[in-house]
């Protein structure tokens, strides 16, 4: 599931990721998180952590509540929040880029545990 509120990015990284065979969700709401997570079930979640207008430390915590089982994994533009503490809240974080194999490299180790 890809949570982000640039409908752009979500859209590209959806495609990019579709075609890896994962079945990709998107929200932009925050309002609809939760309903969301509970209707799709996701096995990961790609957080964009720049959210207009909410406070973004807030939707990953009330995520990692209720959902502690779901990995999350912060997708962020810059790397000026990698040591932030509220980061060790989250199961990893990875800064967008054009080239995605960082991102699903972090992807598969989340997904894939017994395996690292």
């Amino acid at each position: 599931m890809i949570i982000d509120d640039q409908p752009l990015l979500t859209k590209w990284l959806s495609e990019v990721f579709s075609d890896e065979t994962y079945l990709i969700s998107q929200t932009e709401n925050t309002d609809d998180i939760r309903e969301d997570i509970s209707t799709f079930i996701p096995d990961i979640i790609l957080l964009d952590i720049h959210f207009d207008g909410f406070e973004r430390w807030d939707i990953l915590h009330r995520i990692k509540l209720e959902f502690h089982y779901i990995p999350v994994l912060i997708v962020g533009t810059y790397g000026n929040f990698t040591h932030d503490p509220r980061v060790a809240e989250a199961d990893g974080y990875v800064i967008k880029d054009i080239y995605t194999d960082k991102l699903e490299s972090k992807m598969v180790e989340l997904l894939n545990p017994d395996m690292y």
